[in-house]
């Protein structure tokens, strides 16, 4: 079954990147279920062709390991804005890497540059480095820290046992996310960054489930300095679990003159204004 599944999801894979093939790939997901032992809950694979020709280690029990194991990727639409962005020559920062889906994506479109990976939790950042090394990259320093405002130098990082499937863990609590994973060490963005001594910063990736804009306070040094494109996930729910709000977050960027794009299919972006944003959305904030 296994070997069957595989050759099928390589199939899948080829027919996600065929207009309107992703239409044939649930069926086919759907007649080669896993199967696993009881009480085992996760199943790691390796893949040979994530973009292409990348080497990704994923839990196919994990709904993100899932949805690049049958469709190619995960967050499609922003690794196709990202795709636009790029430069080889670019230093691109990951927050929030988990197992490398945006930190491989921009590696090999960096030959010139580099990416800063960013991903605090132990078992999800060991996966990023064996990722990272499957692929060769030299382009790539992996970090296993958390950002935030500086205001402390560690935390608690909270999770539920099908949230750490897909490394959704929070060091917000919340209903549903009120386990201890562990604790991890805190830093920001602007200590890190002249520690490295980075002479450029391009583009943020951010995604680290509520704790964006504590992140995004510890690096107003670097905002200011280097104007970066900055991709990030806004979700009110989180924010909300973490004591600030959408506002809060679109205000800190009006203080540096940035503007707000909604990624949208095919990843088209959209201008909105703050106030038109959706509770849960990926968007686009570039400065002026």
């Amino acid at each position: 079954m296994e070997r069957s599944r595989a050759i099928v999801s390589r199939i899948a894979r080829s027919l996600s990147q065929i207009p309107g093939g992703w239409r044939l790939v649930k069926p086919l997901q759907n007649r080669f279920p896993v199967q696993l032992d009881s009480g085992l809950k996760e199943c790691f694979v390796e893949i040979a062709d994530y973009d292409g020709n990348l080497r990704l280690r994923l839990d196919i029990l994990s709904y993100m390991g899932s949805c690049v194991y049958w469709y190619g990727y995960y967050s499609k639409e922003e690794l196709m804005v990202l795709d636009r962005i790029l430069c080889p020559e670019m230093t691109f920062v990951d927050i929030g890497a988990n197992n490398g889906y945006f930190t491989l994506f921009a590696a090999k479109r960096l030959p010139k540059g580099c990416v800063v990976a960013f991903e605090p939790v132990k078992e999800t950042f060991e996966n990023l480095c064996r990722n990272v090394a499957s692929n060769g990259f030299l382009n790539v320093l992996t970090l296993e820290l958390g950002l935030s405002d500086g205001n402390q130098k560690e935390g608690a990082i909270y999770s539920s046992d099908d949230d750490f499937k897909d490394a959704l863990s929070t060091l917000f609590p919340t209903g549903n996310r009120d386990q201890i994973l562990q604790r991890i060490e805190l830093t920001t963005l602007d200590e890190k960054v002249e520690d490295l001594g980075l002479a450029r910063l391009d583009i943020i990736k951010i995604d680290i489930e509520g704790a964006e804009l504590p992140a995004l306070r510890g690096a107003k040094n670097c905002i200011e300095r280097f104007r970066p494109t900055i991709l990030i996930e806004i979700n009110q729910e989180m924010y909300t679990s973490a004591g600030y709000t959408v506002g809060d977050v679109t205000s800190f960027f009006r203080m540096f003159d940035y503007d707000f794009y909604l990624i949208e299919r095919r990843g088209k972006l959209s201008p909105v204004e703050p106030e038109s944003l959706r509770p849960l959305c990926n968007i686009l904030c570039r400065p002026n």
